[in-house]
């Protein structure tokens, strides 16, 4: 899954506080060429993850959300440099935010697409495409 991370080791910053013990939320933003933008959020500062994929890429987008939910070693880096020169452009798509929230005592994921808590990875990929629909119907 690595293969798929645009954080490499010349982005990635020391931060001034601790980020270690942070749940992972994920920003996900979608451009109307079905581009998807994953980006695994440490906290408003830092991130852990950050890859570029299309809609049609279901497995993947799948795989990726399992890879980073469950991701023990962090490389920290930020939006702006792990996206380069393409920041202005992906911050300008539409945009999702998934996170972990209290559900029947315990956490789990929620999307704000269908309003629904999940844990499953092959839930997420749906989630993106469902959410490009309702966009692109806007």
């Amino acid at each position: 899954m690595e293969k798929f991370n645009l954080i490499k080791q010349n982005h990635s910053v020391v931060p001034n506080y601790k980020v270690d013990d942070k749940e992972v939320s994920f920003e996900i933003y979608i451009s109307p060429k079905q581009e998807v933008c994953i980006i695994g959020k440490l906290d408003n500062n830092y991130i852990c993850w950050c890859s570029i994929t299309t809609i049609s890429d279901y497995e993947n987008n799948s795989a990726i959300f399992q890879y980073v939910s469950n991701l023990q070693t962090k490389t920290i880096s930020n939006d702006y440099k792990a996206l380069g020169d393409r920041y202005k452009e992906v911050k300008n798509w539409h945009r999702m935010q998934i996170s972990k929230r209290p559900y029947q005592d315990q956490y789990l994921y929620y999307s704000p697409v269908n309003s629904s808590f999940f844990t499953e990875s092959k839930f997420f990929g749906r989630e993106i495409y469902t959410f490009y629909k309702q966009e692109s119907q806007m």
